[in-house]
């Protein structure tokens, strides 16, 4: 995806799962912690971000919770391995986990995702 001159990514090239699909049967992704902690997320969205995959992603828990008031939002890169599996990884450089965080921040806000973030 490319920026303007002002660094503002295009938000026509963001991949949306099916609104009624990704709340009804969300993917589910299950990620091991440093302490090898097993954390179940749904995943939410694959934005583009400078020609780059992001996932957006919440925990079950907060997809389940009954009063639906927010939701906890997790941010990693997303890449494909050769064999299709897909591979999340942590966003290790604060300048671009902040252009990603901002850029999902204004898609929750037009309502592109359907969430409130805390």
């Amino acid at each position: 995806m490319s920026g303007g001159d002002n660094g503002i990514a295009d938000t026509s090239d963001v991949e949306e799962l099916d609104e009624e699909e990704s709340f009804s049967t969300p993917d589910i992704i299950v990620l091991e912690d440093d302490e090898g902690n097993e954390h179940e997320f749904a995943l939410l969205a694959i934005v583009d971000v400078q020609d780059q995959d992001y996932a957006l992603l919440t925990t079950i828990d907060d997809l389940q919770d009954e009063e639906g008031e927010s939701m906890e939002l997790f941010l990693f890169k997303y890449e494909e391995e050769e064999d299709g599996a897909a591979s999340f990884s942590e966003i290790e450089d604060e300048e671009t986990y902040i252009r990603v965080r901002d850029f999902c921040a204004t898609l929750v806000e037009m309502d592109e995702v359907n969430l409130e973030e805390n």
